[in-house]
């Protein structure tokens, strides 16, 4: 189920009321949960992480201890195959779902990979935008 943390004392934790509202702020944490049973939600997370730590949008983090706010990727394969984003503070509050696209290819990494491509670019949007 992804990272188990023994010694959570060497973790350098952020109190969840520090955050700075909106949560697309560049001053907050955000950690994106990459472990999951589907290729194409791994392939997804993975990619959605790594565009954004290229960017420096936020500061991304390893664990939810030293988030703010926690952006998870969803892969949805019910009907026909689609992701989105999520936004979420500490304390499980909805701040952003972003709009659905289109998550479909014959390689699961592949689809995982395309669709974080197509949300990164939304949220770059949206972030402009707000700003």
């Amino acid at each position: 189920n992804g990272v188990e943390i023994f010694k959570s004392e060497y973790i350098d934790s952020v109190n969840p009321n520090t955050a700075v509202s909106p949560f697309f702020s560049k001053k907050n944490n955000i950690y994106i949960p990459m472990s999951s049973t589907k290729i194409a939600q791994r392939s997804g997370s993975g990619t959605l992480k790594m565009l954004l730590v290229n960017d420096s949008l936020w500061n991304i983090v390893d664990t939810e201890e030293q988030a703010h706010f926690i952006m998870r990727y969803v892969f949805d394969d019910r009907g026909s195959d689609k992701a989105y984003i999520e936004v979420e503070d500490r304390m499980g509050k909805k701040v952003y779902m972003s709009p659905k696209v289109s998550a479909r290819d014959f390689v699961p990494w592949h689809a995982g990979e395309e669709s974080a491509e197509k949300l990164y670019k939304i949220i770059k949007r949206v972030t402009k935008k707000k700003k």
